[in-house]
């Protein structure tokens, strides 16, 4: 599923207002690990670079380095989806438990050696 969202800009100085359009997809994170291993062009030409809701089961909340993330299980792989988090919204990922059901927004998913997803929040 694809959401519309319009983000709407006031640049005050100048008196000017742009509108934004950028389209976010909604998808589980079995789904998502599913199109990867089924093919990966087309999963990459349909999620990479591209801001997504990612719907799953939280495993774990953690870190790698000095960035947090939460990890959410998807069928077919060993770490599941880490979503690592935009620092502003540490405290909402604080809350969240392993097996919670919880929908992330991210941005610029990859395969780099583990599936991950940057700029990540929990939507409430």
């Amino acid at each position: 599923m694809i959401l519309r969202v319009t983000l709407v800009f006031f640049l005050s100085c100048f008196g000017i207002q742009a509108v934004f359009s950028q389209e976010i997809t909604a998808v589980s994170a079995d789904s998502l690990a599913s199109s990867w291993r089924d093919n990966q062009l087309a999963a990459e030409l349909k999620y990479t670079k591209k801001p997504l809701h990612i719907t799953g089961s939280v495993d774990r909340v953690s870190s790698a380095g000095d960035r947090y993330y939460v990890a959410l299980d998807a069928a077919g792989t060993f770490l599941g989806i880490q979503v690592f988090l935009n620092p502003d919204s540490l405290a909402d990922a604080a809350e969240l438990q392993k097996g919670q059901r919880v929908t992330m927004y991210c941005e610029n998913f990859a395969d780099n050696i583990t599936f991950e997803c940057h700029n990540g929040s929990v939507l409430k």
